[in-house]
């Protein structure tokens, strides 16, 4: 029976225990999905892995590698198989994450379309598709993003591996197709980088509709940020069975408080997570999708978790840098100056209104306390457009603005002059850099400011006739504590005792579990308890039940041996709510 997320209020619970440990043997075993469409393509489907029966199998392809066991036909550079173009590819080593059939891929180059074609009667088809990035690749997220069509039909839209799975894991995805003209064309489409394929499988007969699908899956969930910044992930969802409309999207950070779940319809969403200055931590957090028959936690692919780490920003340390401008990020310790460049406008300008225009700097010297590299360019308002302005998502709080600002342009242009304003006060009226510094020397504006909404904006007002723009070469927010208010002081030291009864804790012992697993509660409990160990891909290992009328205050769980080690969720359910605990098996 599905069983849908409940996590009320009162009893959203969670431990953390810091484990580090390695295990090889989950990287064994794809993850599987389905893709299932006569009409749609593109709807991905969670299912369990699938064995297509050896009587059904038509083709199998170990792309990019060697024949295995008579079954699996080569595909290498000195034979590469005859189903293939074989212009402009090469060979990627998958340390054999998921077998065999990704120990080598094959590879695509960004100016060719990799197709395949595989001669078969009219009727029903399973293709099983298996991806993987080696445990060393150097690809990271956004680096190699591909489509994928059947039949000329989008079975993957920019597919990214690293994203959906991470390095070192296979994926298989299953598509149920009806073929019309005796070919299975299947073609792989750079977007950005290369394309990847590390096998093939092809079938006859048909598969069932599944749940709906979320966009991501837990071996690619896990996420860091900061004290004081914002995270946005971006949820998609699709359901083949289901109308758009019925999609629902949720997601929830277990034990904390500072986020927003936005569900926009349609299948779209997103989790907001805003961390304040005393919410440094590790926690768990999950996604879900849901169709009319609701949300659940034992679909493989309608649901991920994932590792929340929030690392703490003291007092007088930077919350966030942009190196207005450039296309170049400039590091630096703890927090860098991130990328502001035409095709990848700063998340904190309002680039819909300001199309982005720079000037190049060569400074003589560098009075501030940036790095040289945030200068080499900068960001300039166009004439005739919106005036630049700038808004970071923060904790209200005190902070110091710094500005950073260079000009090199001609004397004979009349003088840039413009008005700074920080959460609607003016700070710098009637500003002009050359006024103050001789061309091509940096200068460095620290503006306080005190937040009370939310969010920290800056304003650039042009005031020169013609309208030369607005200009600044990078902006660093920089944390200056909270704000003192002695009445909240008051009233959360009159609340502390109320929260000591959130900070109750299920507790497993022994953890590391081995063959035995005790659950202790922080109260006496009657009836029964529920137990299931989910393991990093979202497979349920175990599950088991303990039912007695006796009021107790631990349940204990027999292991069974042949577990395979390593890190799981313990979810337990009272029959009211459910909690999450980190355990480790031996």
């Amino acid at each position: 029976m599905k069983r849908k997320f409940y996590f009320p209020a009162w009893t959203k619970l969670f431990v953390v225990f810091s484990l580090m440990f390695y295990c090889a043997s989950y990287a064994q075993k794809p993850q599987a999905y389905q893709i299932v469409s006569d009409k749609n393509f593109g709807e991905i489907r969670p299912v369990r892995m699938l064995t297509l029966p050896d009587s059904t199998i038509l083709y199998r392809v170990n792309a990019g590698g060697t024949e295995h066991t008579n079954t699996w036909a080569e595909d290498s550079r000195e034979n590469p198989n005859s189903y293939v173009n074989h212009n402009q590819i090469w060979y990627n080593n998958a340390n054999g994450a998921g077998g065999f059939f990704t120990q080598k891929s094959r590879v695509n180059s960004s100016r060719n379309t990799m197709e395949w074609d595989f001669p078969v009667l009219n009727e029903n088809h399973i293709v099983a598709l298996y991806f993987a990035e080696s445990a060393a690749t150097s690809q990271t997220v956004g680096s190699r993003v591909f489509d994928v069509e059947i039949e000329g039909r989008k079975v993957l839209d920019d597919f990214d591996i690293m994203k959906f799975t991470g390095a070192g894991r296979a994926v298989v995805f299953y598509i149920s197709v009806f073929i019309e003209d005796n070919n299975v064309d299947i073609d792989f489409i750079t977007e950005v980088g290369s394309s990847l394929i590390s096998a093939i499988e092809i079938g006859t007969g048909a598969l069932p509709n599944m749940d709906p699908f979320i966009s991501y899956n837990t071996y690619g969930l896990d996420r860091t940020v900061r004290e004081g910044t914002e995270l946005r992930i971006p949820l998609t969802a699709t359901d083949f069975d289901s109308p758009d409309s019925v999609i629902t999207l949720g997601g929830e950070i277990i034990g904390g408080d500072f986020y927003t779940m936005v569900d926009y319809g349609g299948g779209k969403g997103e989790l907001i997570i805003r961390p304040g200055y005393d919410d440094a931590g590790e926690y768990l957090f999950y996604v879900e999708s849901g169709d009319e028959d609701g949300g659940y936690t034992d679909c493989n692919a309608c649901w991920a978790m994932g590792n929340l780490v929030v690392v703490e920003t003291p007092v007088g340390n930077p919350v966030y840098r942009v190196n207005a401008g450039d296309w170049r990020m400039v590091e630096d310790t703890a927090v860098p100056w991130e990328i502001d460049s035409f095709h990848e406008p700063s998340a904190f300008i309002n680039s819909d209104e300001i199309h982005l225009t720079t000037a190049s700097h060569t400074i003589t010297s560098n009075p501030t306390d940036a790095p040289d590299g945030v200068f080499y360019k900068s960001r300039v308002s166009v004439r005739d457009l919106e005036n630049m302005e700038w808004n970071f998502p923060v904790p209200n709080g005190n902070y110091t603005a710094k500005l950073y600002f260079v000009d090199s342009k001609p004397d004979y242009v009349k003088d840039r002059i413009f008005d700074v304003l920080v959460e609607g006060d003016t700070v710098l009226n009637h500003f002009n850099i050359l006024s103050e510094v001789a061309r091509n020397t940096p200068i460095q504006k620290n503006i306080p400011a005190q937040v009370t909404d939310g969010n920290l904006t800056i304003s650039f007002d042009d005031l020169t006739f013609d309208r030369i723009g607005t200009i600044v070469a990078a902006i660093e927010i920089v944390y200056e504590g909270q704000i003192v208010d002695e009445m909240a002081d008051h009233l959360a030291l009159d609340a502390s005792a109320a929260n000591k009864e959130l900070l109750k804790e299920i507790s497993v012992y022994p953890n590391p579990v081995e063959n035995v697993m005790v659950l202790k509660f922080p109260d006496q409990i009657q009836g029964k308890v529920e137990v299931r160990l989910i393991d990093s891909s979202n497979q349920v290992r175990y599950k088991a039940s303990n039912d007695s009328d006796v009021m107790r205050s631990e349940v204990q769980f027999l292991i069974d041996s042949s577990l395979p080690s390593g890190v799981y969720h313990a979810e337990i359910s009272d029959g009211h709510s459910r909690r999450y605990v980190k355990v480790l098996k031996r």
